[in-house]
């Protein structure tokens, strides 16, 4: 905020000038920023926030103990542990949905391969979905359906398993990224038998390949974003069965509305974080990238050695306590403001952080004074 100096004149000073300057009130609380709309919250190392949905439940992956999980749930009001299936060592989370159901991949040092379970009010079931040795989930909805992978022989089958049913998605050598929206929209990227990169969109019974992709996002209302590539990397958004090219870069997320966020890289070969709302602008803050952005158009992201949130043109760096900020990055950020995140501190362990939006107006109001 600006300071000036207001000097007042009166007839009774005419004979001798101006009176003496009026100075500002220091003792007046500084201008807020968005960054200080948030709390932050710093759970115990070892530990990854991995998703989080709606209601701002953190699914997060920990370290595991002796008869105490690995993969718990965080919440204002404490943490739910999510206890492995019986006679299963290892749980990784992979996703929470609207309902707190947990999907994640669990296996034993006894046996081989990997199964997946989901985790109802923190009990453990192990899904019985194509029969194969591996069955690794990928991503579920807010029905509890789940697309994944099945390992056939030396190449992955994908699936789709909705109420105890399997649906075949096709053969491929590799697939790494899944999702599926509430509309039973299905997205999966991977490489095929030839080792080329390729994005399939599963939509009403209808396959569309996206050649040479990787997508980032799947939206509710099946909107995707992801890059093609990888040389020279261009930032996409497909919608309404084709994709628009966007920027030189990587598109890292996007929403309903069509806005999309990512690295783009500049002109001078640098990467700048960026906004894609109909137009392209860049953040600010440096070299850096953008990593999600919700429907109120709050962006989350990393630029000039510092994790930041972006609104309505402001730029904030957020908090990291006594962790690096250099070494922190915010990943996700669900409507209601809500931000997850990783930071590792001096001896490389990560910490799973949490900011919460707690000291600002809720999402779509005006802006604070």
């Amino acid at each position: 905020m600006r300071s000036t100096l207001t000097w007042t004149c009166s007839v009774a000073l005419a004979i001798v000038g101006c009176s003496a300057p009026t100075l500002p009130d220091r003792t007046a609380a500084p201008q807020r920023t968005i960054a200080d709309c948030y709390s932050l919250h710093v759970l115990a190392a070892p530990s990854n926030a991995i998703d989080l949905n709606a209601s701002g439940h953190v699914l997060v992956q920990g370290e595991s103990v002796a008869g105490i999980s690995n993969a718990y749930v965080w919440t204002r009001s404490g943490v739910t542990a999510l206890p492995p299936p019986p006679g299963y060592e290892t749980t990784i989370p992979v996703a929470i949905n609207a309902r707190d159901e947990v999907l994640g991949s669990v296996w034993r040092a006894s046996a081989v391969g990997i199964r997946a379970a989901q985790w109802r009010d923190a009990v453990p079931t192990v899904l019985e979905i194509t029969g194969a040795e591996t069955e690794v989930p990928l991503g579920m909805n807010d029905s509890g359906h789940v697309v994944g992978r099945a390992l056939d022989g030396d190449a992955w089958r994908a699936f789709v398993y909705r109420d105890g049913a399997v649906t075949a998605l096709g053969v491929h050598r590799l697939v790494d990224r899944g999702a599926i929206n509430n509309k039973g929209d299905v997205v999966l990227s991977g490489t095929d038998t030839s080792s080329r990169y390729r994005t399939l969109v599963v939509r009403g019974g209808t396959t569309v390949e996206l050649a040479t992709a990787l997508f980032a996002e799947l939206t509710p209302v099946g909107l995707v974003c992801g890059t093609f590539g990888p040389t020279p990397p261009r930032a996409f958004l497909w919608r309404d069965g084709a994709p628009n090219d966007l920027t030189a870069g990587d598109a890292l997320g996007c929403n309903d509305r069509g806005e999309v966020v990512g690295s783009r890289i500049a002109d001078d070969g640098s990467r700048v974080a960026f906004l894609y709302d109909g137009t392209l602008t860049d953040l600010g803050g440096g070299a850096g990238e953008a990593y999600d952005v919700n429907v109120h158009t709050r962006v989350v992201g990393w630029a000039n050695g510092s994790p930041f949130v972006w609104d309505r043109g402001e730029l904030g760096v957020l908090p990291t306590g006594e962790l690096d900020a250099a070494q922190t990055r915010p990943i996700k950020i669900n409507d209601d403001g809500v931000i997850i995140g990783v930071a590792f501190d001096a001896n490389r362990e990560p910490h799973a952080m949490i900011w919460l939006p707690d000291r600002c107006e809720p999402p779509g109001e005006e802006p604070m004074e």
